[in-house]
């Protein structure tokens, strides 16, 4: 199964019983490390590495809405066997009206292609960027990633990605997922960080 260059995008819109989809918009903080082999091929469209893509990763909202709920600093930890299960981990600071409202976004533009919310809960979020390492953990999960340099000795980027602005080559040091919904123990792969900006109307 091919991963389209737009890997995010959206393939269901949520909609209010009885009326229209609500307006909402995003700019959102993506960390994404997956098995494949730096850099993922998936981004181009091409098969994973291993003809199976098993990941995790961390959204942030930095500035977003859905109607006339505030998304502003909303997130959550993903994990995902891609077009297979899918958990999502929300920090245990958003309100229920945000758990809510942000739950609608994830379906509308970030659930992978053929994948599948199996759980949407809250929790703790430990996330941290510092000095070119990112470190990411929940109840289930540990991640941890670096930098890779390009020649001139600054974060290795993709200029131009039609979905991912801002994009940034890291790769795995440690990345651990065990659930009732698989597991996976991955070093030495692809991970990069980006910034998705979405929206009902894109």
């Amino acid at each position: 199964m091919k991963k389209i260059v737009l890997l995010f995008a959206g393939i269901c819109m949520a909609f209010i019983p009885g009326l229209f989809a609500e307006d909402w918009s995003v700019e959102v903080a993506y960390v994404d490390a997956c098995a494949c082999s730096v850099i993922c091929p998936c981004l181009f469209g091409s098969d994973p590495t291993n003809r199976e893509c098993l990941g995790q990763g961390f959204i942030r909202v930095t500035k977003g809405h859905y109607g006339d709920v505030d998304l502003t600093g909303v997130m959550a930890h993903h994990a995902y066997k891609m077009g297979g299960w899918e958990r999502y981990t929300v920090s245990d600071k958003a309100t229920a009206e945000q758990m809510a409202a942000f739950r609608k976004v994830i379906e509308a533009n970030f659930v992978l292609p053929g994948g599948e919310i199996v759980s949407f809960t809250q929790g703790k979020v430990r996330y941290q960027n510092k000095d070119g390492k990112v470190t990411l953990s929940v109840a289930d999960s540990d991640l941890e990633i670096e930098v890779v340099p390009g020649a001139d000795g600054k974060p290795l980027r993709i200029a131009n990605h039609p979905r991912f602005q801002n994009y940034r080559q890291h790769v795995s040091v440690k990345n651990t997922h065990k659930s009732e919904h698989g597991e996976f123990d991955i070093s030495g792969k692809n991970a990069f960080l980006a910034k998705i900006v979405a929206s009902s109307g894109s």
